[in-house]
């Protein structure tokens, strides 16, 4: 098991330690029991968070097929240029698809983005961790209502 699937996955394997730990001292400290399967269902809860941001954005922006999938997060990597998302992609969906809502998916994130295909035919999104120097102030005020 590589490190990138041990810090992904970090609340489900210490909720699998905590439950096989219990499980192996269930008639010393049955409390033990009750601390894995707390920390299993909190594992759950983010993963399930993380995951319905994702659905959320992408359904808004009808980035799914024909049978409402969505594409999938497979793995975050947090890297010098901020952080690296790879999504599976359904049936009926490409690179394409996110391309023609690239400008719509870096309004959504609030932050730049570049999009990639690997050679397994995985979609990896880059978010770019931008620090602006300067607050943009216009040069004069504009009024709409005029």
């Amino acid at each position: 098991m590589n490190s990138k699937t041990m810090e992904k996955d970090f609340y489900t394997f210490a909720g699998c330690v905590g439950l096989i730990y219990a499980n192996s001292m269930f008639f010393f400290a049955p409390q033990f029991l009750l601390i894995g399967l707390a920390v299993l269902q909190g594992s759950m809860i983010i993963n399930g968070f993380i995951d319905s941001k994702w659905k959320h954005i992408f359904i808004n922006l009808g980035l799914f097929n024909a049978e409402k999938k969505t594409p999938q997060l497979i793995s975050k990597d947090k890297n010098d240029l901020g952080e690296r998302y790879t999504f599976s992609i359904p049936d009926g969906l490409c690179l394409s698809d996110f391309e023609k809502l690239h400008e719509e998916l870096e309004t959504a994130l609030q932050k730049p983005l570049k999009l990639d295909l690997t050679n397994n035919f995985k979609v990896i999104m880059q978010i770019f961790d931008v620090k602006y120097k300067d607050v943009y102030k216009p040069n004069k005020e504009v009024y709409f209502n005029e």
